[in-house]
Order: structure tokens, then C-alpha cells, then sequence
């Protein structure tokens, strides 16, 4: 039976490197080595990410249906790379399932290797949100702001309130591609402050974030946007954006663009409300804020901003759009041609519950969103968490 087994592969193997497969030139501009879904992390094999990891026949049929027969789309184009080429899946890959199953016993190429470093260790949730190690990031304090994630997703930076508060820092910790470091309170931040809302510049050079802090020139503690810089022997001193200092109240999460424009909630002094203001860069100045133009102003009650790097859309929160499912829920805008911004889109049940959900972010490789969700009626004892989600979910909101 196994020889029979064997010939019949054979044979299939010869007539599948006949003309009727597609040519390899098909797959020129398809890459497995750039934007890694998350979804191999030990040995490739499982192609058709089954719950058996290791390889089995199964996988040499779905490979055989995705290369010669209905060409469907792979779950996972890091799990087809048997033979580790890097390349796209070809028969060279059906062939290693076969030599691993009957042959030699080679085991399969190390998946690892060529996994996105973004994907911290851990397999992508898809498109079900899932918590996004609490261990690190909510262990003895609230996390209160979106996920800063530097460029090469060594460092993630964020912000909690301190054992219940009053007080609220910011935190760091560092991925070695393995694990995480010991969280420790960023040296630019007040450990007895009000600190709030990192977010990192495209580059990675540097990162804003709102604070009310003594600052030389005004009267009391000013509340603003701040910015610290990357140096050789760490982060700078923390700089005022002077134009967000004492303008407005309950100024938060700072989002920076590719061109640097600089967008964040805040509530005009006088008022109760927040709204998403934008402070345009030009010639290395920030102009005044300004509340963003369009029909994401149907609702007054607009908070933690994230725009897209190129400021194709923006994502927020809010409590009050028609149509919200919980206490507060995730939207997206897009961007329209006259620059004005678009009517809210809810990010829907796949993301937002009956509870909290806010402080969107988008990871450095645009592959997930992150948010925060806490299930409860009061968000500071309801026990917020960070959770992530394949960002395809907001391709299917367009």
C-alpha cells in the first residue's frame, strides 16, 4: 500500500509540472517574505490551516487545488512555504509534504524565519478580536490610550493609570522578537503626572504625546501636546507643541501623519463636548488647531483619533452617533476629494459590544488594528484590555 501510495504521487507530481500549471512568472509580483499575516509561527505544512499542525495529505491536495485545479486563494501563504524558498508555493513545496510524510522525514522549513516581527510571537486573531497580552500591558494598572508601536515593532509604548489613579504615565516596554521586556515608566514621562496618549512619528524619531505639566513661560501647569526626540543615549526632554498649550481642555491622543500634521480630541475651553482637531505642519511650524472639516461632525462627541499615515481616513470613538451598539463604539472616516471628512462608518460587531470600546490604533506594517475594550458600565473598573484584529476589517466597511 505505502509503494502504491507513493506511485500514485509520482505519477500525479509528473503530470502536475505539465503545461496545464500556471506559470511561475503568474506569481512575480506575490511575495511571501513582505506584509506576513501572523498566521505561521513553528513549522510550515498546515496549509489548509487545519487544527493538525502537522502536515498530512490534506495539504498536498489543497496545495495541488490552489496551484492547478480551482487556483482559491491559501489561508496562509507563510504555511505553503514548505520548502522555506521564500518564494511563492510551486510543486517544489508539494514535493516537500511528500518527502517529509513518506520519504526522508525532513521536517518542514522554519516558519519563524520569515515571520513579520509585528506579529509579536503570536499567531493573527483574523477577524476575531483578541486580547493582546495582558500580562505586559494590564498587569497592576489601566490602560488608558492607544498602542504606540515603533516602525521596526521592537518597542511598544502606552499609557495607565497607576493602581486606580489619580495619576496616569506612560509605559515601555521592548520585544526582542521573543519576549517582552519588564514594563517600566518611560524616562520622559512624570511617574506622578498626568501623562497620556503616546503615539509615534512614521519615522520612529519621535513621539507625541498630551500632558499637563510645569513648563517655563506659563502660569500653573499647562495642558497640551508634547513631543520627545530620539538620540543617541535615549529620548530628549519632552517639547511643548505651543500652539495646543492651554487653548483647549482635555486634549488626548495625539496621531501624527506621514507629512507630519498632527491631529487629537480635545474640548474647546468653555464648551463640553470633544471634537478631533488638527494642527497642519508647514515649514517646520504647527499651525492653530482647527476642528477637521465634513460630515464626521454629525456628532459633537468625537474622541481618540488615529489617522492613517497618508490621512486617507481616521479612526475614532464616540458615544452619541446614531446607530452606536454599546457605551461607546469604534468608527472609521474616510478622507473625500474636496478634503473634507467623511460621515462615520461603525466598525460593527465584529469590533465594537454592549461595552467599551476605544483607543484605536494601526500597527507599523497597516496588517492590524488594536483597540482597547473594557466590559463593564464604569470604564475604570471595568477592566480594559488591549485586543487586536486583522485590519482587513476595514476593507469590508468601504
Amino acid at each position: 500500500m505505502f509503494y502504491k501510495t507513493i506511485g500514485v504521487m509520482v505519477i500525479l507530481l509528473l503530470l502536475l509540472s505539465s503545461s496545464s500549471a500556471r506559470e511561475k512568472s503568474d506569481f512575480k509580483t506575490i511575495s511571501i517574505n513582505t506584509g506576513s499575516s501572523c498566521c505561521c509561527l513553528d513549522k510550515a505544512g498546515n496549509v489548509d490551516c487545519s487544527e493538525i499542525e502537522e502536515p498530512d495529505i490534506s495539504d498536498i491536495t489543497r496545495l495541488i487545488d490552489n496551484l492547478y485545479i480551482s487556483h482559491e486563494e491559501l489561508c496562509c501563504l507563510e504555511e505553503a512555504d514548505v520548502n522555506g524558498s521564500g518564494d511563492y508555493p510551486d510543486i517544489s513545496d508539494i514535493t516537500a509534504i511528500i518527502d517529509h510524510l513518506y520519504l526522508s522525514h525532513k521536517e518542514p522549513g522554519d516558519c519563524s524565519s520569515i515571520i513579520d516581527k509585528c506579529c509579536f510571537g503570536q499567531r493573527s486573531p483574523g477577524l476575531t478580536a483578541r486580547i493582546f497580552y495582558e500580562e505586559i500591558l494590564s498587569l497592576n494598572k489601566v490602560p488608558h490610550g492607544q498602542l504606540a508601536i515603533s516602525p521596526d515593532c521592537s518597542e511598544i509604548f502606552w499609557s495607565g493609570i497607576v493602581n486606580g489613579g489619580p495619576w496616569e504615565t506612560i509605559y515601555f516596554t521592548y520585544f526582542n522578537g521573543v519576549n517582552f521586556t519588564t514594563p517600566e515608566i518611560a524616562s520622559f514621562a512624570l511617574p506622578d503626572g498626568d501623562d497620556h496618549g503616546p503615539s509615534f512619528s512614521c519615522d520612529g524619531t519621535k513621539i507625541f504625546f498630551t500632558s499637563i505639566r510645569p513648563t517655563p513661560g506659563y502660569p500653573g501647569n499647562p495642558e497640551g501636546v508634547w513631543y520627545v526626540v530620539r538620540t543617541d543615549s535615549g529620548w530628549s526632554d519632552p517639547i511643548p507643541i505651543e500652539v495646543t498649550l492651554d487653548t483647549l481642555w482635555y486634549v488626548m491622543n495625539p496621531s501624527v501623519s506621514r507629512n507630519g500634521n498632527l491631529y487629537f480630541s480635545a474640548v474647546q475651553r468653555g464648551g463640553f463636548y470633544p471634537r478631533i482637531y488638527c494642527c497642519k505642519y508647514v515649514n517646520g511650524e504647527y499651525s492653530e488647531p482647527e476642528i477637521i472639516p465634513g460630515m464626521i461632525n454629525i456628532t459633537p462627541d468625537l474622541m481618540d483619533a488615529c489617522v492613517d499615515p497618508d490621512e486617507k481616513y481616521i479612526l475614532f470613538q464616540s458615544m452619541s452617533v446614531p446607530g452606536y451598539v454599546g457605551n461607546s463604539d469604534l468608527y472609521i472616516s474616510y478622507l473625500k476629494p474636496d478634503s473634507t471628512w467623511g460621515e462615520p462608518i461603525n466598525l460593527g460587531i465584529a469590533i465594537n459590544t454592549k461595552h467599551f470600546e476605544r483607543f484605536p490604533s494601526i500597527s507599523p506594517d497597516g496588517l492590524h488594528l488594536f483597540f482597547i475594550r473594557a466590559v463593564g458600565t464604569i470604564y475604570i473598573t471595568a477592566n480594559p484590555k488591549y485586543y487586536w484584529i486583522n485590519a482587513e476589517i476595514l476593507n469590508q466597511l468601504k
